[in-house]
């Protein structure tokens, strides 16, 4: 009985929130109703002022050590019979695969929680890259857009100085037709 003392304990505990009365939070099929109601009406737990159990409420180490010394000194309101003890021993067991699962989906969370801690941090280091990247992107746009302003600048310039370089030549074939025909006339 390597289990014994913890898993009356559990069961002990369990059972000791219900009572006589009708307990309002475990259906009598369920399949802990006998060790909980048993525990109840041993004294061993006793049920809140509203008839309800609460399986899932923690006991805190002075209610175990209550309830171990009410065992351990056979203080109780009605001596355990074999199939009472069977059925606090088959209730411990029921908890301790509980815990055992609960124990794993606690360290299967513990290592999600840890490849997520791992990936938040790749992905601030992928943020940090991008806003750089992103930066330099916006300067090459605005050394860009000012290349582009004096190319335009530079094209506006062009234009009158081929305008003004047309004006010029037909000034200049004029001048000579003028000329031309005035030598000619002459």
């Amino acid at each position: 009985m390597k289990y014994s003392l913890p898993c009356i304990s559990t069961a002990l505990l369990i059972a000791s929130t219900l009572s006589a009365q009708q307990i309002r939070d475990v259906p009598l099929t369920d399949a802990g109703y006998p060790a909980v109601s048993s525990a109840v009406k041993m004294g061993y737990l006793p049920l809140s002022s509203d008839n309800t159990f609460q399986a899932d409420q923690a006991v805190s180490r002075k209610e175990m050590a209550i309830i171990l010394d009410k065992l351990l000194s056979g203080e109780s309101k009605a001596d355990l019979t074999k199939v009472q003890i069977q059925e606090l021993l088959g209730l411990s067991k029921s908890f301790k695969a509980q815990v055992v699962q609960f124990e794993k989906i606690q360290t299967d969370l513990t290592s999600a929680q840890s490849r997520l801690d791992d990936d938040q941090k790749a992905l601030h280091g992928d943020i940090s890259r991008l806003t750089e990247q992103l930066t330099s992107a916006n300067a090459t746009i605005e050394d860009i857009k000012t290349n582009a302003a004096k190319q335009t600048s530079g094209n506006i310039e062009i234009e009158k100085l081929k305008k003004e370089s047309s004006d010029q030549h037909l000034a200049m074939w004029v001048a000579i037709g003028v000329s031309f025909f005035l030598g000619i006339v002459k």
